[in-house]
């Protein structure tokens, strides 16, 4: 179990594609914000059940 306060990273689950997206592209702002797609596989980092990071595999 996940202590509070914790950030886990895990697999991406189904239906968080979205998700990602949006986090993406707040972090990359301007033109590298182009380039943030919808990934196919991608691990989260977790944060008290909130999505605030991940690393998406491009293949």
């Amino acid at each position: 179990m996940v202590e509070k306060n914790e950030i886990m990273i895990r697999p991406m689950k189904d239906g968080e594609q979205k998700e990602i997206v949006r986090v993406g592209k707040r972090a990359f702002k301007l033109m590298e914000a182009w380039f943030v797609g919808t990934p196919k596989l991608a691990m989260v980092a977790d944060y008290n059940g909130k999505i605030v990071g991940s690393i998406m595999y491009k293949y």
